[in-house]
């Protein structure tokens, strides 16, 4: 029969080697946890940007024409801008407006106002904001910049736009989005 003395020092070792090795492996799996949650909170924010501008967008673009005679003035491939009679005070209607300026932010054209309607802060800008313009059997409008007749025929357009934002990891991630507006036909 063993006589009981405690542990030798060999054991406390390989005892607190195991010790170190679990403790090593269950914060590696805290800190995945962490970075996830950040990458997803990341990811989540950006959406909520990009979906926003996307939403801003559709909205004031559907209600082209909204008490005027003419909708679209200028149809082109990244900046659209139309006529519409949102406030209340100003007498006929104003002219709206979206576009891409060269440092990546979508600008929004409001009368004589140009605003950000996205900023690059928070590393998220817009990569691309793309406009196809189609007539109400569907046929898709060309060529861009449209005329003045084909600029009639707008009743639909599509909104695809692509945004890039910086997570926790290297490089930049990509979010894609389109939406298809339909607008009023005069008469309608």
């Amino acid at each position: 029969m063993r006589n009981a003395r405690g542990l030798t020092l060999v054991e406390l070792v390989v005892g607190a080697a195991l010790l170190a090795l679990v403790a090593a492996a269950g914060a590696t799996v805290v800190a995945s946890a962490v970075r996830l949650a950040a990458a997803s909170k990341r990811w989540s924010e950006a959406e909520h940007h990009a979906r926003a501008a996307l939403e801003r967008i559709t909205v004031l673009l559907r209600a082209a024409g909204y008490g005027a005679g003419e909708r679209v003035l200028l149809a082109d491939r990244s900046r659209v801008e139309f006529l519409a009679d949102f406030s209340e005070g100003i007498a006929g209607p104003e002219r709206h407006g979206f576009y891409l300026g060269p440092d990546g932010v979508l600008r929004e054209l409001w009368g004589n106002t140009v605003a950000p309607l996205t900023t690059e802060e928070d590393n998220f800008r817009v990569a691309s904001f793309e406009l196809a313009y189609f007539d109400r059997d569907g046929r898709e409008l060309v060529p861009l910049p449209l005329d003045a007749a084909h600029r009639r025929e707008v009743a639909r357009v599509r909104v695809r736009a692509a945004f890039q934002f910086r997570g926790h990891t290297p490089g930049w991630k990509y979010l894609a989005l389109e939406d298809h507006v339909t607008i009023r036909l005069a008469g309608e």
